[in-house]
């Protein structure tokens, strides 16, 4: 059986579209199939292997990562931008999702 990886705490990716929260189930093809990325996220903590707990993670739309970041709501869009560490105030939901996937894929370029 092959090990499975989930996003570390306090990291998300997104991937085609979808958000990769923490605690999501993340393969090498959430990066385009690129193996090294993928490893070198591994590396660096930012994907860990999966524990018996997250296999038994309550499955929630918007948290499992099976939602599109167009669909969330502009309080979801401004918790997630948060742990991202973005400045949201002031800002309309359209502002934030930008904001949002150009974040995340300096969080992949950086792997």
């Amino acid at each position: 059986m092959s090990k499975k990886y989930v996003v570390a705490e306090g990291f998300a990716f997104t991937s085609g579209g979808i958000i990769l929260n923490e605690g999501d189930e993340i393969t090498a093809e959430n990066f385009g199939g690129n193996e090294d990325v993928f490893k070198t996220a591994i590396a660096d903590k930012k994907i860990v292997e999966s524990s018996e707990l997250a296999d038994e993670k309550k499955e929630d739309d918007k948290s499992s990562g099976k939602n599109p970041l167009e669909k969330l709501n502009k309080k979801e869009l401004e918790d997630l931008a948060a742990k991202l560490n973005l400045e949201t105030e002031g800002k309309k939901k359209e502002e934030i999702l930008p904001l949002i996937k150009k974040s995340c894929c300096r969080i992949i370029a950086k792997c």
